[in-house]
């Protein structure tokens, strides 16, 4: 049996670190550690020569900014000292409203102090009163709206009352009923030739109109929906010259769709009127003047839709505005206003 290889080894006696360290054009002899790190040496510093890096410390700082990561930290830092100073800024803010807030109110406190020792105390007969009110109210509060209501229908009913004398002039309207002279109430119609609901209550308007001795009703043109409704008015009140205006009207509401100027000459033919003498009457000045005072008088009252009815007595003791078709409203209101009496 042959004897084991000895490693070989150095001047100092310890085994070469790389007995089998690759030697230039593949010579695979043993070669001592300094051998192999002269080797490995120029490659070493080939790599090293081939990494630059910064030198001097303005390279230093432009590979610094050049770093995301860095310059992000850096704005949020910034966001968050703004931030920081907005919210100092903000507390100072609302501190000294709140330092200015009280201070209003002390001197507020001050004052109502002073003016209520001034005054004499309420009886507790007023402040039993005045609790019994507050309950009343808390437990009940559709008092207020009703009480508010109230006011607002005084308020219009005392507005028409002032329109009223303009309204009943037969000169600015049309007058129809069955014995309008002797009737004891007066319903006033606001109404618009291209409104649905005002077509709507054509039945009931005729029905005052021809059965109703006791009542008269008055035509009333508000054109306020188009401008064809402008024209429409004006043929209707036109129609008056020839005779025909109850005819002309009710022929108008029965239609559906934008009145033309020619709609409105062919719907005139067919009732019976002069075409050419209704476009001529239909621009006289007198018809401009019927048609504002019926826009006043809407505004007056406030009204700012169609149709609208007015319900007053003959002798002035009744009056009632009812906006819109409400029919049992109307009907209800014609009623009260028969017995209606004069006060005193």
């Amino acid at each position: 049996m042959s004897a084991p290889s000895r490693r070989p080894r150095n001047s100092r006696g310890a085994p070469f670190r790389n007995c089998r360290a690759a030697r230039p054009n593949g010579d695979r002899r043993p070669i001592s550690s300094l051998q192999a790190l002269a080797l490995r040496r120029p490659i070493r510093a080939a790599a090293a020569s081939a990494i630059r890096r910064p030198k001097g410390r303005r390279n230093r700082r432009r590979t610094r900014a050049k770093c995301p990561i860095r310059n992000s930290t850096r704005r949020q830092k910034r966001r968050q000292n703004k931030m920081t100073g907005i919210r100092i800024m903000k507390t100072r803010l609302i501190i000294g409203a709140a330092l200015a807030g009280a201070a209003l109110f002390g001197a507020l406190a001050v004052s109502f102090v002073s003016a209520q020792q001034t005054k004499p105390a309420p009886s507790a007969e007023r402040r039993e009163i005045e609790a019994i009110v507050r309950e009343v109210i808390r437990d009940n509060p559709e008092i207020i709206v009703e009480a508010l209501n109230a006011y607002s229908d005084q308020q219009t009913a005392d507005a028409a009352a002032a329109a009223m004398p303009a309204l009943l002039k037969e000169e600015t309207g049309f007058v129809a009923g069955k014995n309008p002279a002797q009737a004891k109430v007066t319903v006033v119609e606001l109404f618009d030739y291209h409104c649905g609901v005002c077509k709507r209550a054509t039945s009931l308007v005729q029905e005052l109109a021809h059965k109703d001795p006791a009542v008269r009703v008055i035509f009333r043109e508000l054109p306020i929906l188009r401008k064809e409704s402008d024209a429409a008015a004006r043929f209707a009140l036109a129609a008056r010259e020839q005779g025909r205006y109850l005819d002309y009207h009710f022929a108008l509401m029965s239609q559906s769709g934008v009145l033309t100027e020619e709609r409105l000459l062919e719907i005139a033919r067919s009732t019976g009127l002069d075409g050419k003498k209704l476009k001529a009457d239909a621009s006289a000045p007198k018809l401009e003047t019927a048609l504002q005072s019926n826009f006043e008088a809407a505004q007056r009252m406030r009204l700012d839709g169609t149709p609208s009815f007015i319900v007053t007595s003959q002798n002035g003791a009744f009056l009632r505005v009812i906006p819109g078709l409400d029919e049992g409203a109307i009907r209800t209101a014609i009623a009260e206003a028969k017995k209606a009496k004069p006060a005193g």
